[in-house]
């Protein structure tokens, strides 16, 4: 083949769909462009979300970040838990749909969360964790959720041993509750912080987070008339708060 030659790709081929359904994208389809991401994503994964850990613990894991590579291993486990028969069709079509209907604009609809949580009804870490999910599906679409309940995701990831989930809804608790009491937000904040510091020794998916709470407990430190400390903050992580925002950007 030569340099003038044209290289052709079989977008449809590589996202995992045929023809139609290619075509149904292209041409606007919201569910087939769902489709066709879901299975981008999927392949994506790191070869650590194919052989360790259950799906549960990388779903915990992307709802403590929101990062892209954290959704791609969340999907690439769920599906080689399917291939494992360690999820059943129906649990696996379940997450799909709530996967998909994530990507979207607004939360998940009822029906969906209906689904999902049927299908996982009596096992009790699995519905725990979709459970966490949905709250930070209604978090990231905007939805008003109560203080109680994000103290109650709190005791929950606590209870799952799972600290970067523990530290999302911490944060969480900050950001909704500094009006009533900037003190204790600023030391939910740090608390927080502490956790996503301790987790990014371990992996670096969660950097982004360490910068964007510790801007966050600078923030609260302004406001509950610390700004010492808040300067502080700043001051010890300043290269990950300028990332943050520069990420944001």
């Amino acid at each position: 083949m030569s340099d003038d030659e044209p290289i052709y790709i079989d977008v449809g081929e590589l996202a995992g769909v045929d023809a139609d359904t290619y075509a149904a994208a292209d041409s606007g389809d919201r569910q087939a462009q769902k489709l066709m991401l879901r299975n981008l994503l999927t392949a994506d994964a790191s070869a650590a979300a194919l052989t360790t850990g259950h799906w549960t613990a990388w779903m915990l894991r992307m709802i403590a970040t929101g990062e892209r590579q954290a959704i791609a291993d969340m999907l690439g486990s769920i599906a080689e838990a399917a291939r494992a028969q360690q999820l059943s069709t129906e649990q696996k079509a379940a997450l799909d749909e709530l996967v998909e209907q994530y990507f979207g604009p607004g939360a998940v609809g009822a029906a969906t969360v209906n689904r999902v949580r049927a299908a996982f009804a009596g096992e009790a870490r699995e519905s725990a964790v979709v459970d966490l999910y949905l709250l930070s599906d209604r978090l990231a679409s905007g939805e008003p959720v109560g203080l109680d309940e994000v103290a109650d995701a709190v005791e929950t990831s606590e209870a799952l041993e799972a600290p970067a989930a523990e530290a999302f809804f911490t944060a969480v608790s900050a950001q909704l509750s500094y009006s009533a009491d900037p003190v204790a937000a600023f030391r939910l904040a740090v608390d927080a912080l502490e956790k996503y510091v301790e987790l990014r020794e371990q992996d670096e998916v969660y950097a982004g987070k360490v910068g964007m709470t510790a801007l966050l407990g600078s923030q609260l430190a302004d406001i509950a008339g610390e700004p010492q400390a808040s300067m502080m903050l700043r001051a010890a992580y300043f290269d990950e708060i300028q990332a943050f925002q520069s990420a944001d950007d």
